[in-house]
């Protein structure tokens, strides 16, 4: 029998630049936890506010590094992030472990007006700022 991938796929997610007020989460999420070696799995790119968002598909303008590390060492993926803005990659892993996939951002700054940035920080409920 084989034996499972341990796909714990550790997302480390790096938000390069952003504002923390301005910030918005950036997460990844696998179509499925467990998988087989070479087994083809999904994994998508979201953005948004505690966990609940949309794909991300700004990724080719946005993504600075995209890195795979496992017990055969680091590759960088970062080609294959940016292959595409559809908010998704098709991922392989050829051998079993834990597999930890790690995503930079490039910096992004927002500008806004007075009134709009105070509107801004009464949604999100900052009123003491």
């Amino acid at each position: 029998m084989k034996k499972k991938i341990s796909a714990f796929i550790l997302v480390l997610v790096s938000l390069v630049g952003c504002s923390v007020l301005l910030a918005h989460e950036f997460w990844l999420m696998p179509s499925k936890f467990r998988v087989e070696p070479s087994e083809v799995f999904t994994l998508n790119f979201y953005v948004g506010e505690d966990f609940t968002g949309e794909l991300w598909a700004r990724r080719r303008e946005r993504t600075s590094k995209f890195t795979h590390f496992s017990k055969s060492g680091a590759e960088d993926l970062t080609s294959l992030a940016i292959k595409s803005d559809s908010g998704d990659v098709d991922l392989k892993f050829n051998h079993e472990g834990t597999h930890l996939l790690a995503f930079e951002t490039k910096n992004s700054f927002i500008a806004l007006e007075a009134d709009k940035f105070n509107a801004y920080l009464k949604d999100d409920g900052m009123d003491n700022i």
